[in-house]
């Protein structure tokens, strides 16, 4: 890391070079004796369990835990989805392969001392990294992040809460912070940072300049100078709008004639903070000129834009007389009072005056911008008469319209326009010819959004339509037919569950749009659970382009809550892998995720929801079917809703043989919502094989003088017979289930330690006797009660080992397969083998 302080100290060009040298000779790689693990394909098994989800090359898994020296190798891109909570031991690796790995954690994530890992982490909890952590990518956490000493993360780091970063850090990328930012000493954060509070010195933000952009109106007059607006932008435009530069910038607009020499030359400057400025471009005899910019104090990345109105345009006319208007920008129907005006050059060429005074014949005729005149059914008004001769579309002929003008040549007219889109006003003066013209913006006043009840699954396209209406109420039928339709943004607005009651608002997406005269009809996704209107939008105001470029947006809800979206499926998960579960025993832990179409999970449910889910056993043949009820029973077979937790249940269910001398069976778990949309709504299931099994207790023998070991089996049925069940290494059974009833011998007790199975076998412990020689008999209580259930005829008080599945037909009383195990345990008395007697007679011939 000292090597790390001097590049920051020095950044010279030769001692990156030796960095560079330096670094590769110190190069490690991932560490002798590592678990390499080759992902996606591993992802099924341990320590992940991961299941694929319906979204591409991403898998859904419960929370994962790795051990220390692990490396994931990349051999496609991969997004992990995590349930639960992340960690990783000591030597972390991933070998990427020029794969992108994507992490994503509901909960917390805490990664050990020295990993070395290509991936964007993302968490909804807390995020905490031990020091000497080198990661590429970018870490974000709703909580908030820790930082160990000599941290090099190549990315941006962001968290809700407080971030701190220790010692000797390099921070590649900007860091922001909803709370404090406190970072360690020689520590350097190279990109822009955000914060509550901090004792880091941030680096200034560095200049952007995407480009300039001019807007004007098209057209002036030689006598005044016509007016320029010079925008500094730090994205690409969009109908003559752009992403706002404030980097402040200084230059020049120039007027360009046509033979190509700069006839006027006006400076400017954009202040710091600032994005635009408006100037003044005079130019003094009739000509056509082309607005451009040079001089930029700032360097621009990318070439000027001209926009005359929403048309992308620097050419610009100037002439001695005009007649000049403004329409602005307005909402459909909204009637707009515009002045007219008639200008000239007067004796001196650097002043106007009226053109006229009195009154005149005025012809008004529309044309057409966006969208074209095959896509149009109305033309505009002046003073209440279309400007259509024929009351339809704008036509050439247009309307003539007397106007009576002042002494300033200046008259006053009414315009509206019932539809939408650009449309452009030419005004001639019958008698002079002198003419003007003006472009505007018609933007819709609202939308009506229409749906019906409809039931969907989470992550489903729920459709509806939406009408765009002007002032007055009415359809704008050009609504939807522009040359590029616009963007509105399409979402559910959540009526249940409550944000009071935990409701989250979730993702959605809108679907593609058709249009047919003014009405909209489409779908949106919502990958949430509970009961929502939807929202229209099209974002206005200063900082949205809005309608055409308008800065005019409009909105829209439904009403009736009419959208009620359900799980899409239910995936399963075990949390323990095991060969086998027991007939009857507990399987633990299965989780039940209650998911959208995408396989998010849903965190409303079940809030609000009354039906249960199912959980079912399936075979695992192709096709797979529900094994019968009469074959293996399922407890819970039904797992309530208010089993489950923001989306998440976790139960221990257990899978039961009718039949008691049944062959183990291997499974499928599934489940199944008995309220959602889709019948086979089952998602990812979960593999286990169920074993009939018992326990059994032998009869023992030995000295008076010494302790006596019982042996303790567990068995399973394979369809044939029992068999000793090599596998059960969990089995286990406290001292205190162990009832004796001793016939002689007298402080006989079980001792040591309790009855633990290792490979399907162990023992029983029982204490020397303090006097006598004898039996005692012995029963295992693997029930829930004081008493067990063996065929001995004493059942002397004991503690239930809550191990029902093991019980089995034991004893001569037994009929069923309910019954303890039983053994005598003899002390001092003879094997029956060293009692026997052989009697021979020696026969000679």
């Amino acid at each position: 890391m000292k090597l790390l302080a001097l590049f920051r100290t020095l950044r010279s060009a030769a001692f990156i070079a030796l960095l560079g040298t330096v670094s590769a000779a110190l190069a490690q790689s991932p560490p002798a004796g590592a678990d390499y693990y080759n992902i996606p394909a591993e992802l099924a098994g341990a320590p992940f369990y991961c299941t694929a989800s319906a979204t591409p090359k991403t898998y859904n898994c419960p929370s994962i835990s790795l051990g220390k020296e692990s490396v994931l190798v990349l051999t496609q891109d991969v997004t992990i989805n995590i349930s639960g909570s992340f960690s990783a031991g000591k030597e972390l690796w991933t070998t990427n392969n020029g794969y992108a790995l994507n992490v994503n954690v509901s909960g917390s994530a805490a990664i050990q001392k020295a990993f070395n890992v290509h991936m964007n982490l993302n968490a909804g909890g807390s995020i905490s990294m031990a020091k000497d952590a080198t990661l590429v990518g970018n870490v974000y956490a709703a909580g908030s992040i820790s930082i160990d000493q000599n941290a090099t993360i190549t990315g941006n780091i962001s968290a809700g809460g407080d971030i701190a970063i220790g010692n000797g850090g390099v921070i590649e990328g900007d860091v922001h912070a909803g709370g404090n930012l406190n970072v360690g000493g020689s520590t350097t954060i190279e990109g822009n940072c955000t914060y509550s509070s901090t004792n880091y010195t941030c680096q200034p933000p560095v200049a952007s300049l995407h480009h300039i952009r001019l807007n004007h109106t098209g057209s002036g007059l030689t006598c005044t100078p016509s007016a320029v607006t010079v925008n500094a932008c730090n994205g690409t435009d969009s109908n003559g709008t752009c992403t706002a530069s404030t980097v402040g910038v200084g230059g020049n607009v120039i007027a360009v004639a046509g033979n190509g020499s700069t006839i006027a030359t006006v400076p400017f400057t954009i202040p710091s903070g600032s994005s635009s400025v408006t100037v003044s471009v005079p130019v003094s005899t009739p000509q056509d000129v082309t607005f451009g910019v040079n001089g930029l104090t700032v360097t621009a990345s990318n070439a000027m834009t001209c926009w005359n109105g929403a048309a992308a345009n620097c050419s610009h006319t100037y002439a001695d007389s005009d007649l000049r208007f403004n329409i602005p920008n307005h909402t459909s129907a909204q009637a707009q009072s515009v002045t007219i005006q008639a200008l000239k050059k007067g004796s001196n060429t650097q002043t106007c005056v009226p053109g006229f005074t009195g009154a005149r014949n005025i012809k008004f005729a529309c044309s057409y911008n966006n969208p074209a005149v095959t896509n149009t059914t109305l033309a505009p008004t002046v003073n209440g008469a279309s400007m259509s001769s024929t009351s339809a579309k704008c036509d050439a002929t247009g309307r003539t319209l007397a106007l009576t003008f002042d002494g300033t040549g200046t008259a006053t007219a009414t315009f509206a326009y019932a539809d939408v889109g650009q449309v452009t006003v030419a005004a001639t003066d019958v008698q002079t010819g002198i003419t003007g013209d003006d472009s505007f913006v018609a933007a819709p006043a609202s939308f009506t959004v229409n749906t019906s009840a409809t039931t969907v699954a989470a992550g489903s396209p729920f459709a509806f339509q939406f009408t765009a209406r002007n002032a007055a109420g009415n359809v704008t039928p050009a609504f939807g037919k522009e040359a590029t339709p616009p963007t509105v943004n399409l979402s559910p607005v959540r009526c249940t569950p409550a944000t009071v009651d935990g409701g989250v608002d979730g993702t959605s997406t809108g679907n593609p749009i058709s249009y047919s005269n003014g009405v909209g009809t489409t779908g949106v996704l919502w990958a949430e659970t509970g009961t929502a209107n939807v929202k229209v939008d099209l974002p206005g105001g200063a900082l949205n382009p809005g309608y055409l470029g308008s800065n005019l947006g409009a909105t829209g809800t439904s009403t009736g809550c009419h959208l009620r979206s359900l799980p899409h499926h239910f995936d399963v998960q075990i949390t323990q892998t095991r060969p086998y579960w027991y007939s009857d025993q507990p399987v633990t832990d299965i989780i039940i995720m209650a998911k959208e179409a995408g396989g998010g999970l849903t965190k409303n449910y079940p809030k609000g929801e009354t039906g249960n889910v199912t959980l079912a056993a399936w075979t695992t043949a192709v096709p797979s079917t529900v094994v019968p009820g009469t074959t293996l029973t399922v407890a819970p077979g039904d797992v309530p809703v208010a089993t489950f937790a923001d989306g998440v249940a976790t139960v221990q269910p257990k899978f039961k043989f009718v039949n008691d001398l049944t062959a183990p069976m291997a499974i499928r778990v599934r489940a199944t919502g008995q309220h959602a949309v889709n019948s086979g709504n089952t998602g990812s299931d979960v593999g286990i094989t169920v074993r009939r099994g018992r326990l059994r207790l032998s009869n023992a023998f030995g000295s008076a003088s010494l302790n006596l070991q019982m042996k303790v089996q567990a068995e399973y049925w394979t369809g044939q017979s029992w068999l000793l069940n090599a596998d059960d290494s969990t089995t286990d059974v406290p001292l205190t289930a162990i009832a004796l009833t001793p016939s002689g011998p007298s402080g006989v007790v079980p001792t040591g330690s309790p009855i633990t199975l290792v490979n399907g076998q162990g023992t029983l412990t029982l204490q020397k006797p303090t006097s006598g020689r004898g039996s005692v008999d012995v029963a295992i209580n693997l029930g829930d009660t004081s008493t067990d259930l063996s065929c001995l005829s004493s059942h002397p008080s004991s503690t239930g080992a809550s191990r029902i599945w093991l019980r089995s037909r034991n004893g001569s009383c037994a009929a069923t397969y309910d019954r303890d195990p039983s053994a005598r345990a003899s002390f001092g008395l003879s094997t029956p083998e060293s009692r026997a007697t052989i009697h021979f007679r020696e026969v000679f011939n």
